[in-house]
């Protein structure tokens, strides 16, 4: 349980920006005062899933009231709330404390309410290729159905209209010249002449004094986007100095500063790609796209992006990014508020760990019912790594993506928690006594 908490502490504490000139900005970073009670509903949910392991390492050591888990928990977190004090990052929140408590007490009941049906499964001796292959046919359908949603465009508004050089509420101008823009989706093509135009104008005597904005939202061209899940943008600019920052916007079609469809933007040397998505919150930053040193004052830049429910491309001049959307790979983009996409090296660990949180319960319970029925290692082991295998072809066969890692990884998903559950399941052997 030292451990967990150990564990907690790290990751919550993380960047490790600890200053005593931190507490200056204290007012500004306290929940109610100058900071809202809730950043984001996936920080809520972060804040669950983080403590839940202490909850279930607190019912591994004995088993509690969860009232006292959760108590230990919510000590646990002041502790860890008020150090945050002297972190420049961090937000102080009463609200923290009080959700870490209930995500110890939901691990502590999870971890409760599984150890029951792995009893309930290992007495009422289940064949355990029962809960294989159903346990995988419900993995394998909420896994397609994930993947097929996990890039998905049709979450985009019909209510924003099109911008070029600014926002909507005319807080991030741009200045430089745009011009060759091209829309494409469901097989259609807009130019900017087919749409009306409304100019309008900086305030405070900006040299870049207007920008435009459609009359009307493009209503037709997000709609051919929703129906076609994908779309090309096309353009040219030619930023006139190097110092905007935001980013600056070139190409938005949004309603502000928080809230867009698509935002094709400067910051700095550097190019800024925002897509509504719907894993990727309203201001399209889990994750947003960043190519660096594409700008150059006073000259121009081809940019192309192509954004769709299993890629994005983004090509600026000589350089290029592509974001293959991979549910196995990149899931926990679903928590994280806001993430720079660029390759990890933690991607394989990731897979893992997504195949044994969706695969793991199947496997427990598969577990489960071997030690119900005397079955060995050998026998859970083999069973389980022939039905991971067969799941994965089942899957490349029905044309969902999954990559060739996971032929490896499901079966290990399965085979793991089964193992385990087979061990802490199993009947103590008949101990022979004297006549």
């Amino acid at each position: 349980m030292l451990l967990a908490a150990l564990g907690i502490w790290l990751a919550v504490a993380w960047p490790y920006d600890w200053s005593l000139s931190a507490l200056q900005s204290l007012p500004d970073r306290t929940a109610g005062l100058g900071a809202p009670l809730i950043q984001d509903v996936r920080d809520v949910v972060v804040n669950l899933l983080v403590f839940a392991p202490l909850g279930c390492a607190a019912e591994t050591v004995a088993t509690r009231p969860l009232l006292r888990t959760g108590l230990l928990a919510v000590v646990l977190s002041t502790v860890l709330e008020s150090s945050q004090i002297f972190q420049f990052s961090r937000i102080i929140s009463p609200l923290d404390v009080l959700v870490n408590g209930l995500g110890a007490v939901g691990g502590a009941l999870s971890l409760r309410l599984g150890l029951a049906s792995l009893k309930r499964v290992r007495h009422a001796a289940v064949h355990p290729g029962l809960l294989l292959i159903g346990g995988m046919t419900i993995a394998a359908g909420l896994f397609a159905w994930l993947q097929q949603r996990f890039g998905a465009v049709d979450s985009w508004s019909l209510e924003y209209r099109l911008q070029l050089g600014n926002e909507a509420t005319g807080d991030r101008l741009w200045c430089g010249e745009v011009g060759g823009l091209v829309l494409t989706a469901g097989g259609r093509t807009w130019t900017e002449s087919a749409f009306t135009w409304m100019p309008r104008h900086a305030e405070g005597g900006d040299p870049c004094t207007t920008w435009r904005q459609t009359a009307v939202p493009p209503v037709d061209l997000v709609e051919a986007i929703r129906r076609s899940g994908r779309v090309r943008v096309e353009l040219w600019a030619r930023p006139s100095r190097l110092d905007q920052h935001g980013p600056a916007r070139i190409v938005s079609i949004s309603r502000d500063p928080d809230t867009r469809n698509l935002t094709v933007g400067q910051d700095g040397p550097d190019l800024v790609v925002r897509v509504r998505r719907w894993w990727s919150g309203s201001n399209g930053v889990r994750p947003y796209y960043r190519l660096a040193n594409v700008f150059q004052a006073d000259k121009p830049v081809r940019i192309v992006v192509e954004a769709g429910s299993d890629s994005t491309e983004v090509r600026a001049g000589e350089h290029a990014l592509v974001h293959q959307h991979r549910v196995e790979r990149q899931w926990w983009l679903l928590l994280v508020a806001g993430y720079e996409w660029r390759s990890s090296n933690w991607e394989l660990p990731l897979a893992l760990a997504f195949w044994t949180l969706l695969l793991g319960p199947c496997g427990a319970l598969t577990g489960g019912a071997f030690a119900g029925r005397g079955g060995g290692t050998g026998l859970t082991v083999l069973l389980c790594a022939m039905t991971g295998a067969v799941g994965w072809l089942a899957l490349r066969v029905t044309h969902v993506p999954v990559g060739l890692e996971s032929l490896a990884l499901m079966p290990l998903a399965l085979t793991l928690p089964a193992e385990l559950a087979r061990r802490l399941m199993r009947r103590p052997s008949p101990t022979s006594g004297a006549a």
